[in-house]
């Protein structure tokens, strides 16, 4: 399923902050410290400079059935110490591609409050060229293929306080399906806010998860609403037939999630 963009709700001020594409794939116990400095090359040090070491991520397996998974817990004897997770970060550092033995990740991030989300259609192939590279990196240097478990994007927004909302009550302004009753209450008005839930994606081929919380922004001091939209899973069609129907159901889940007042008035929905 291919989305167009013409047809997907569009907003003149989206209040994205982040935007992730990924993809998780089985360890390459080949690929070892001195293959991130040389993909590091292959990548252009010139326009990602900077390169910061983090601990690496787990990997998280959408799994359907008529019940839960037990939970699994697997004990392996390493014979050298993990690698880290690598950020090879450009020159503005609002772009970044994280690699480690078993994913690789690419982020575009607003560091400023002008900056402009610069849209699905332009990141996208941005990040198909820089996993290509890697794919051609492994082959290259022949430490395996990227067999691939799962691809990953997510979407995260800020709402800040003033935008449609002031106290944590109002939420009800700004999430449709979510609401606060004032009448007769014995607790006090909600300190903070927070909610998650899931959406199976078409024919099982991953999820929807969506987690909305408190937190302060970094850029304004300020309490903000922080909505996180991940879509996690895979299908038989390829990289770019999974992430166009992931975009899609990220885009068309906000719209549905969010109140027609803020989409209008805040975002200037088109």
């Amino acid at each position: 399923m291919k989305s167009s963009p013409l047809s997907l709700p569009d907003y003149e001020n989206p209040p994205v902050i982040e935007v992730v594409f990924g993809v998780h794939f089985e360890t390459l116990r080949d690929f070892k410290a001195p293959h991130t400095g040389l993909f590091w090359d292959k990548l252009d040090r010139e326009e990602y400079p900077d390169c910061e070491e983090r601990p690496p991520i787990g990997f998280v397996q959408e799994v359907f059935g008529e019940t839960p998974p037990p939970l699994a817990v697997s004990i392996e004897q390493l014979t050298h110490p993990p690698l880290p997770r690598l950020f090879f970060i450009n020159k503005v550092r609002n772009h970044l591609v994280q690699v480690q033995q078993d994913g690789f990740l690419q982020n575009w991030r607003k560091l400023q409050a002008d900056n402009k989300y610069p849209r699905y259609e332009e990141l996208f192939p941005k990040f198909l060229d820089s996993w290509g590279l890697f794919t051609a990196f492994l082959k290259e240097q022949n430490i395996g293929e990227a067999k691939v478990r799962q691809y990953e994007l997510t979407y995260m927004n800020h709402i800040l306080r003033g935008e449609g909302w002031l106290y944590p009550n109002e939420v009800g302004s700004v999430f449709r399906d979510l609401s606060y009753a004032k009448n007769e209450r014995f607790l006090a008005e909600p300190e903070s806010v927070a909610w998650r839930t899931t959406y199976r994606l078409p024919d099982n081929k991953g999820r929807l998860h969506v987690r909305m919380n408190q937190a302060v922004s970094r850029q304004t001091k300020d309490q903000v609403f922080v909505l996180e939209l991940t879509a996690r899973g895979i299908n038989d069609e390829g990289v770019q037939a999974w992430f166009d129907m992931a975009h899609e159901w990220i885009v068309r889940g906000f719209e549905d999630l969010t109140t027609m007042e803020i989409q209008e008035k805040i975002w200037k929905k088109k």
